[in-house]
C-alpha cells in the first residue's frame, strides 16, 4: 500500500510509526511539510528512510510566508530530489487562520512555482472550492496534482478531474455517514484515485477519537475496495500505479516525455 498524505514531522515517534507502516504492508509514504519550521525536520525524516516528500505553505500559514519563503521553497525544490510536489497549499475559508486575500495571494504564488519547475501540486480546499476553481482557470491548472482529503460533491470532484486532478480520499470514507463521501468515491474514475492517512489527523472508524497512523490506512483500503467492488490487492496495485504516476510527473517532463 502507499500512503498518498501523511505528516511525519507531526510524530515525535515517527521511527516506531514508520515500523509499523511497513508491518503493515505500506511501503510508501508521501509526508508532507506545511510551514518554514516544518520544511527542514521533514527532510531530515526522508533523508534518514530514502522517503520522498512535499514542501507548501498550507493556507492556515499564509500570514506568515513572505518573499523569502518562497525563495526558500524554490531553494529546497532545486537541491532536494526527495521533494516531488508542492504541497498542501490552498484555500481554507472555514476556519480562516490568515485572511483571504493573503491565502489567495500565497495560492497563486505556489501555482507559478509548481508551473516553473514542473511540479505536481497537492491541493487544501475547505468551504472555497468555487474560488479555488476560478484561480485555477487564472492562472492555468498544473501539469498534476492531486486533492487532498477530497470531501466535496461528486459535482466538484468532475471538475477538479477536468483539470488533472487526482482525488485523495482518507480516514472518513469509513466514517458510517459518510455515504455521499462514499457515492462520490465510486463516480471517481479507478485511474484518478487515491488513498491517504492524513496522519496524525482523521483516524479511520476503528480508531476515532486516538492519533492516527499510516499503519491504519488498511482500513480504508479495505472500504474503498468494498465500494469499488474489487479485489483488494488489485486495488492496491491501481493506486501504487497511480500514485507512482503523479509523483513521476517531474521527471517525465524533464526527460521529454508525455
Amino acid at each position: 500500500m502507499v500512503d498518498s498524505h501523511c505528516h511525519l514531522d507531526m510524530f515525535e515517534d515517527w521511527k516506531e510509526v514508520i515500523k509499523r507502516a511497513k508491518e503493515a504492508g505500506v511501503s510508501e509514504i508521501l509526508s508532507i511539510a506545511t510551514d518554514e519550521s516544518s520544511f527542514f525536520k521533514c527532510l531530515e525524516i526522508v533523508k534518514q528512510i530514502g522517503g520522498i516528500m512535499a514542501i507548501g505553505i498550507h493556507p492556515h500559514e499564509s500570514k506568515n510566508a513572505t518573499s523569502e519563503s518562497l525563495k526558500l521553497m524554490r531553494t529546497l525544490l532545486l537541491n532536494n530530489r526527495e521533494i516531488v510536489a508542492i504541497g498542501e497549499m490552498g484555500l481554507d475559508f472555514y476556519k480562516k487562520f490568515s485572511p483571504k486575500e493573503v491565502q489567495e495571494d500565497v495560492f497563486r504564488r505556489q501555482l507559478e512555482l509548481a508551473k516553473e519547475l514542473n511540479l505536481p501540486i497537492i491541493i487544501h480546499c475547505r468551504d472555497a472550492y468555487d474560488r479555488l476553481l476560478e484561480i485555477l482557470d487564472q492562472e492555468g491548472p498544473p501539469q498534476v496534482g492531486i486533492v487532498h482529503c477530497f470531501s466535496a460533491s461528486k459535482e466538484i470532484g468532475q471538475e477538479f478531474l477536468k483539470r488533472n486532478f487526482y482525488l485523495s480520499f482518507a480516514g472518513p470514507l469509513t466514517y458510517p455517514n459518510s455515504i455521499k463521501l462514499r457515492e462520490t468515491a465510486l463516480c471517481v474514475p479507478l485511474d484518478r484515485i487515491l488513498l491517504e492517512s492524513d496522519a496524525p489527523f482523521l483516524p479511520p472508524q476503528s480508531h476515532r477519537g486516538k492519533r492516527n497512523e499510516p499503519a491504519l490506512i488498511v482500513e480504508t483500503y479495505k472500504t474503498l475496495a468494498e465500494i469499488k467492488g474489487m479485489n483488494l490487492e488489485e486495488l492496491k496495485e491501481t493506486i501504487r500505479a497511480n500514485f507512482h504516476f503523479v509523483i513521476g510527473s517531474r521527471r517525465r517532463k524533464e526527460n521529454g516525455e508525455v
